[in-house]
């Protein structure tokens, strides 16, 4: 039976000599900063969604729905998300319409577009 096989048994390094170079009870991240990684994880998902959105959704009124409930009220998240739009590589007319969809979920009210006034 050769080391790479489906019944090979890889060593545990916990049984070894080998230790946690941590102190025991400590976390991997500092609790003052918990709130901010997980502030930039819900505003990736939500700059990820209202791109896949922009794409998909032909109802605004149910991408900003969508979005807003993703978002749980955390408005800076929303704000952060608009920024992170920004420097994603994606065609114009994608990142505009993320960004409307973004800025309909933050403001509550959805933007007109330079036809519509």
């Amino acid at each position: 039976m050769t080391a790479y096989g489906p019944a090979a048994r890889v060593p545990s390094l916990a049984a070894g000599p080998y230790g946690c170079p941590q102190a025991p009870g400590r976390g991997v991240s500092p609790p003052w900063g918990r709130g901010k990684v997980v502030r930039m994880a819900l505003a990736d998902v939500l700059t990820e969604r209202a791109l896949a959105l922009a794409g998909d959704a032909f109802d605004d009124q149910a991408a900003v729905a969508e979005l807003r409930d993703l978002a749980h009220g955390d408005r800076e998240a929303l704000d952060h998300a608009i920024e992170i739009c920004l420097v994603r590589p994606v065609t114009l007319a994608t990142r505009q319409r993320a960004i409307e969809l973004l800025a309909n979920a933050l403001y509550g009210e959805l933007a007109t577009g330079f036809g519509d006034a």
